[in-house]
């Protein structure tokens, strides 16, 4: 189309309304990005046109008789490419209630597919969902006390539940039925659960616990073994997380957060690596950059075809 005329202290927001104008998407206006030489209009048009000149890069020049010049009145090409558009449905209603615990819900945890859910509750008892349907799957009993947390093995098959009498029982979500014998060792509840990360530990057998008795335990759930104790905090571990690089991190009431290296081989060897310190409070959970690179995209665990439809096209600039 013709050039168009636009002040250079347009900015982003403002050339966005000008796009879905001229295209005439007023109705569901579309995000976009916006470029002036390959680099991308965050603010305005003059920041990035200043940054351009402060980079050393040439703008288009109007030769004339073989002379280049800038009037005061350029054309300058800006390019345009559409973004992601995340259509996130507000949370108006409830659009689904899965009654069957007879006490309050304390955890929660979907499977690693993403495709069942698992609860433990106040009133001592494990519960699988279908997702889908909304409906439950199996009801395990065996706690003696609140169920405080939940995870499931990295590759799905088992599920582990931890007590606030410091148990821990492992079940096999597609029976319902328990699996080995409960794991017993802390002397007070548990508060966190995580497993080795499963490129480290394909078979998903080493499991980490930390409890209000101030210590981290490491147990293979298949011998149902602890295979070491980690003592050094002074009080309450609040949270513990393994690291894509197997080491062990913990957190405590104590205010710190210490860095452990866990043997590997399954001996009851464990080294503090570091200690880190500056919280003037109790430190209360752990996050790791490592803990979801990727949870799902076009292609699924299992799956050897793209889902999106729109996979294979190819968004190429575009000129306003």
């Amino acid at each position: 189309g013709p050039p168009v005329d636009i002040p250079i202290s347009t900015t982003t927001k403002q050339l966005e309304l000008l796009l879905n104008s001229l295209l005439e998407k007023e109705s569901s206006p579309l995000p976009y990005a916006f470029y002036v030489n390959n680099m991308e209009v965050t603010g305005s048009l003059e920041d990035t046109l200043t940054q351009i000149q402060l980079n050393g890069d040439k703008l288009p020049k109007k030769a004339i008789d073989g002379q280049d010049f800038s009037t005061f009145e350029d054309t300058i090409t800006v390019s345009y490419q559409p973004l992601s558009v995340f259509r996130v449905r507000p949370v108006t209603r409830c659009v689904e209630t899965m009654p069957g615990h007879t006490d309050a819900v304390l955890h929660v945890s979907y499977s690693p597919d993403g495709k069942r859910l698992a609860s433990g509750g106040g009133d001592l008892a494990v519960r699988f969902w279908n997702v889908t349907t909304s409906m439950p799957v199996h009801t395990c009993m065996g706690h003696k006390h609140h169920v405080l947390c939940t995870i499931w093995t990295p590759d799905a098959k088992l599920f582990i539940s931890a007590d606030r009498s410091g148990e821990i029982r492992v079940w096999d979500p597609q029976t319902g039925k328990a699996v080995g014998q409960p794991m017993s060792g802390h002397k007070k509840w548990i508060t966190s659960l995580c497993f080795e990360p499963l490129h480290r530990d394909p078979s998903c057998t080493r499991l980490a616990s930390s409890s209000k008795d101030s210590t981290v335990k490491v147990w293979n759930i298949r011998t149902g073994l602890c295979e070491t104790t980690v003592c050094g905090h002074t009080d309450s571990v609040e949270c513990v997380k393994w690291g894509g690089t197997g080491l062990l991190y913990s957190c405590s009431r104590d205010r710190t957060i210490k860095v452990w290296e866990v043997d590997s081989s399954g001996r009851s060897q464990h080294k503090l690596l570091r200690t880190l310190t500056g919280h003037a409070h109790r430190v209360n959970t752990l996050a790791l950059n490592c803990d979801y690179v990727l949870r799902t995209g076009s292609f699924t665990l299992g799956s050897t075809t793209a889902t999106a439809t729109d996979s294979n096209e190819v968004l190429t600039p575009q000129t306003i």
